[in-house]
């Protein structure tokens, strides 16, 4: 979870469209296209001590349009819409649950770079925050651009750099590479955000069964920021959840238009923060392995 929340749709949507020279969806006409996704993820209880547990739960849609002039070359546009609900054991400064809408708008952009190369630029705005939260409060704004090159048949790579502001009214850059290797016949490894109800870029390594069915594990850094309501004990304040989730997924797309896909996993190496708008850290708590799922649908037309 992120406060880059925006940042890895345009990291997924642009590793696409820069693979797009051995993918089907580059041999169709030039056009509008549409996709939406429904996705939902929860956790199990996870140990925050004295006598403390967290679980959280996720559910979101995804709408995008994007116009080609040809298969290396469009701009998009990008919605997503979800929540975020906390349920803890015990009081948490205050409060039993939390409840954290979020938003994000982004624009890919690729262009084509002779034949073999090709660039993307994502600018994109996010929020999150507890209902009752101002859009200014809770927004944080982003860039995303890179450049990949096809080394052969089976290899893209290249660097990529992120731009993202913070609630607390820094900026944080995070360079990366884009890889999307085939190694073997049936096996890849790719970064990119694998799954819609997940934040952050992460790598994978995914076993491709038959044309339609694949497996894969995938492991990623997430960290997902949060304006409180002036309600909140710690009024106006800002929550921070982090971890590292391993996950093994699973994906079934019977044609190029439908695919459904699911997870399963642990979070690793988590914590949670409460600090108040001063910046001062109310609440700092790491929190135990906890078991995570998901699931998600897709339909392109």
């Amino acid at each position: 979870m992120t406060s880059i929340t925006a940042c890895p749709l345009g990291l997924m949507a642009a590793l696409a469209v820069l693979a797009a020279p051995d993918r089907s969806c580059a041999e169709e006409h030039p056009g509008l296209a549409f996709e939406a996704i429904a996705a939902a993820a929860a956790s199990g209880e996870a140990d925050l001590g004295d006598d403390n547990s967290m679980s959280w739960s996720r559910a979101v849609t995804r709408f995008e349009a994007a116009r080609s002039s040809s298969p290396a070359r469009s701009i998009g546009v990008q919605l997503e819409f979800g929540r975020t609900g906390y349920d803890f054991g015990s009081d948490t400064l205050g409060q039993d649950s939390l409840d954290i809408d979020e938003f994000s708008l982004s624009l890919p952009m690729r262009i084509p770079l002779g034949e073999e190369a090709g660039a993307f630029l994502t600018p994109s705005v996010s929020y999150a925050g507890e209902s009752g939260v101002d859009f200014d409060e809770g927004a944080s704004y982003g860039l995303l651009a890179g450049v990949a090159w096809r080394l052969g048949p089976d290899l893209m790579l290249g660097p990529a750099l992120g731009a993202q502001s913070t609630l607390r009214d820094e900026t944080a850059f995070f360079p990366f590479l884009i890889v999307d290797w085939r190694f073997a016949e049936r096996w890849s490894l790719s970064t990119g955000s694998g799954f819609a109800a997940s934040r952050g870029p992460g790598l994978r390594l995914a076993h491709h069964a038959s044309d339609a069915l694949e497996f894969g594990i995938e492991a990623r850094y997430e960290q997902f920021e949060f304006r409180l309501d002036e309600d909140h004990a710690v009024s106006d304040g800002i929550g921070t959840d982090s971890s590292i989730p391993v996950v093994v997924t699973g994906r079934w797309s019977p044609n190029d238009r439908v695919s459904v896909s699911g997870f399963a996993g642990v979070a690793l190496a988590g914590s949670i923060t409460f600090d108040d708008e001063d910046d001062r850290k109310v609440y700092d708590e790491d929190y135990d392995a906890a078991p995570l799922v998901g699931v998600a649908a897709r339909i392109a037309f």
